[in-house]
């Protein structure tokens, strides 16, 4: 579970969404998406749940991040601030 970012190269899952907005990729690993990432944009920029393999030796683009994780499937996880109804965001 983290903070999907979806981006040309730069397709990574955060630990926190501070990590990325801070840009320490060392909390992130690289998601590799074996069909492409076109059907999968639409949850960059949210908090997700990633099913996947994983793998430390690929670092991802340009060595960056700690890890790759080779991605079977990918969802959105219900919107949990307070006040908000458990509706997926």
């Amino acid at each position: 579970m983290g903070y999907a970012w979806i981006e040309n190269e730069g397709d990574a899952l955060y630990l926190h969404e501070e990590d990325f907005r801070r840009r320490i990729t060392k909390n992130a690993i690289a998601l590799e998406f074996p069909d492409g990432n076109a059907s999968i944009v639409k949850h960059s920029g949210r908090h997700v749940i990633v099913l996947g393999r994983f793998t430390a030796s690929r670092l991802g683009h340009m060595e960056l991040m700690s890890g790759a994780l080779e991605v079977e499937s990918m969802g959105l996880l219900p919107d949990r601030t307070p006040g908000s109804s458990g509706q997926q965001r």
